[in-house]
C-alpha cells in the first residue's frame, strides 16, 4: 500500500485546461482553416502545372494570360541567368536550333526549362492562396515557414541539376558512348547516328573507340586555322551532346573544355567519308 502510494506521488500529472471561448468561433476558424488548406493545395497544384506550361507565353497574345504564364518562366530564366550568365546559356551546336540552360546535357536542360518553372509556379500561385486566406488563421509568420521550405526546394532542385551537368560534362569531355556526329560545313550540316543508318553507315562506335580509342595529346599539337566543328552526341537517348573541333589532315578532336585527343585512322576515314558527302550536297 505505501509503495502504491509513493508510485502515485511520483507521477507526473497533466494540468487540465477547460476552453471557455465560443464553440461556434472554434468550429469556425477549424472550418476556415481547412478551407484554406485545400485551397493552398490546390493553388500550389495548379501553379505547377501553369509553371510546366509557362514556355508558352511566347506565343500568347492575350495579355493577362500571358502574364500569368510567363511570370514563372521569367523567374526560372533569371535564376539561371544569375548563376551562369546568359552567354553560358546559349549553344552553338549544329544539333541544337534553340538556347538550352546546360548545352552539353540536354536531358537536364530540359529539366531545368520546364522543371525550375513549375516549382516557381508552385511556389507563386500556392503563395497568392496563402495571402488571400484568412488573416487570423495564416499568419506571416507562418507564410514565412511556407516560403522558406520552397526556397529550399527550389534550391535543392538546382543545385541537383548543376550537380548532374557536371557529371555529364565530364563523362563529355573523356568521349564517353558516344552514340552520333553532326558534321558541320560552311552552309550545310548533317547527323550520323550508330543506331539509325544502314549497315554500311553503322561503323560509328566501331571506328570511333578502335583499339586503344580516342588518345590524349598535347595542346601544342593543335592547328586552330585547320579545324572544322563537329558536334558529338552521347548516350543512347541523347543525354549528352558537344561541340568540338576536328582536324581532317591532323587526326585531333579538341572538346569544349580545350582537351586534345588523336583520332583514330578508321574514325578519320570515315569522318572525311561524312565530310565529302556534305561538300558534294
Amino acid at each position: 500500500m505505501a509503495e502504491h502510494e509513493e508510485m502515485r506521488e511520483g507521477q507526473v500529472e497533466i494540468p487540465r485546461v477547460v476552453y471557455e471561448g465560443n464553440d461556434e468561433v472554434l468550429k469556425e476558424q477549424v472550418v476556415h482553416y481547412e478551407k484554406g488548406t485545400r485551397r493552398i493545395v490546390l493553388f500550389t497544384v495548379l501553379g505547377l502545372l501553369l509553371g510546366w506550361f509557362s514556355y508558352r507565353y511566347y506565343t500568347e497574345s492575350f495579355l493577362p494570360l500571358k502574364a500569368v504564364l510567363g511570370i514563372p518562366y521569367k523567374l526560372s530564366e533569371f535564376l539561371h541567368q544569375a548563376l551562369h550568365g546568359e552567354h553560358d546559356l546559349r549553344t552553338g551546336l549544329g544539333i541544337f536550333g534553340w538556347d538550352a540552360f546546360f548545352p552539353q546535357a540536354p536531358r537536364i536542360s530540359y529539366l531545368a526549362e520546364y522543371g525550375t518553372s513549375a516549382l516557381f509556379g508552385g511556389a507563386l500561385y500556392g503563395s497568392l492562396a496563402y495571402f488571400t486566406g484568412d488573416k487570423r488563421i495564416f499568419t506571416l509568420s507562418g507564410y514565412v515557414r511556407f516560403g522558406c521550405i520552397w526556397a529550399v526546394v527550389i534550391s535543392v532542385w538546382t543545385g541537383a541539376l548543376f550537380g548532374a551537368n557536371a557529371w555529364q560534362v565530364k563523362q563529355n569531355n573523356c568521349l564517353t558512348d558516344l552514340s552520333g556526329i553532326f558534321v558541320v560545313r560552311e552552309f550545310t550540316g548533317n547527323g550520323y547516328y550508330a543506331d539509325y543508318w544502314e549497315e554500311q553507315k553503322n561503323r560509328l562506335r566501331e571506328t570511333f573507340y578502335e583499339g586503344a580509342g580516342p588518345e590524349r595529346a598535347a595542346k601544342t599539337l593543335r592547328d586552330p586555322k585547320g579545324e572544322m566543328e563537329l558536334d558529338l552526341i552521347f548516350g543512347d537517348n541523347g543525354q549528352g551532346a558537344m561541340q568540338a573541333w576536328i582536324h581532317p589532315e591532323k587526326g585531333y578532336l579538341v572538346t569544349d573544355q580545350g582537351y586534345v585527343y588523336r583520332m583514330t585512322d578508321a574514325f578519320m576515314d570515315l569522318y572525311r567519308t561524312y565530310a565529302e558527302e556534305e561538300e558534294a550536297e
